[in-house]
């Protein structure tokens, strides 16, 4: 192979005079590069698209600049490979989508399913299907139609419903109802709606006060950003999985001092504090200097004390104190 010609048909760059006739060449290596470089025009794809090698053939068949004519031409004898990676492209035409939907794999038709640009029509269908993992495909699918999707959180099957919990077009209220069904298989819902960013902050503080053994579940509630800072804060100090815990503190380390003025400033909570997790309890500012959070307890002593905000109503002295003196010895 001449590595000159394979770099020629590779790059972008290259004029498509050029690469029309790399499109011709014996080596199948370099009409391949020709077939999947994205500068490459409908008249190099028309030639490409007969081509003896199936793999040049694939790569025309999921090329951007493929003409529909072209594609439905070729559709009847692409690889299953080619066609589920055609059925994931947003940019398809009604008729490809139709000629794809058309097709009886399973694989082709859940990639279909996934796909945000698929017809509403096609959607309702797949959304019937008598397959459990094309229902799932599209009961992830964010543009899934909001009474089909309701009606996947009721599916028969478990997962079908565990995956319309991970959806983020779910309203937040059947997530709620998601969250707190009893019985058995409802772990893996809790699990898909504890890691959904429009779920109610109210909904994943309920998830936060199961049982600690239900790592899975705790593991995706603090990492969603719908979860109050407040409670992130509560496992960090007080949870008992080490791991979860650990993750946490080095998250709220990294936080700059300017975030702690703000929050610091927003008052929701005070160095005096208790925060309480799981049946443990600590006062937040010993919680922060015990960690080794140093910084953020003056950062956030500061604004208390330019506030005039003092513990159970001591005055300025009486707050400064006593922390100050547990911070100097941490500090030693």
């Amino acid at each position: 192979m001449s590595a000159n010609k394979y770099n020629l048909a590779m790059k972008a760059s290259t004029a498509n005079e050029t690469l029309m006739e790399l499109a011709t060449d014996s080596d199948d290596a370099v009409r391949l590069a020709v077939a999947r470089n994205p500068s490459s025009k409908e008249a190099v794809l028309q030639v490409l698209a007969l081509d003896k090698n199936m793999d040049v053939r694939n790569s025309v068949l999921t090329h951007h600049a493929a003409p529909e004519g072209l594609v439905l031409s070729m559709l009847s004898e692409a690889s299953l490979v080619s066609k589920c990676s055609l059925a994931q492209r947003k940019e398809l035409t009604p008729q490809i989508f139709a000629a794809l939907f058309a097709d009886a794999s399973e694989k082709v038709l859940s990639r279909l399913g996934r796909n945000e640009s698929a017809p509403e029509h096609i959607l309702r269908q797949l959304g019937a299907h008598l397959s459990d993992n094309v229902r799932k495909a599209v009961a992830t699918n964010p543009c899934c139609p909001l009474d089909l999707l309701l009606e996947l959180s009721r599916d028969p099957k478990p997962e079908v419903v565990g995956r319309s919990a991970s959806n983020s077009s779910m309203p937040s209220y059947r997530l709620d109802e998601l969250a707190r069904e009893s019985g058995p298989k409802t772990d893996a819902k809790k699990i898909y709606v504890a890691g959904n960013r429009s779920a109610d902050a109210s909904t994943l503080v309920w998830l936060l006060e199961l049982n600690e053994s239900y790592v899975s579940i705790l593991s995706e509630v603090v990492k969603n950003p719908s979860l109050p800072f407040v409670d992130k804060l509560r496992v960090a100090f007080l949870g008992l999985n080490d791991a979860i815990s650990g993750d946490l503190k080095t998250w709220i380390r990294a936080k700059p001092g300017e975030f702690w003025r703000g929050f610091a400033t927003e008052g929701n909570l005070r160095l005096q504090d208790e925060i309480a997790y799981s049946g443990r309890k600590a006062i937040f500012g010993e919680a922060l200097i015990e960690a080794g959070m140093i910084e953020a307890y003056q950062t956030i002593l500061s604004i208390e004390l330019e506030r005039g905000i003092s513990a159970a109503g001591m005055d300025h002295k009486q707050i400064s104190d006593p922390r100050s003196s547990v911070v100097r010895k941490k500090m030693m």
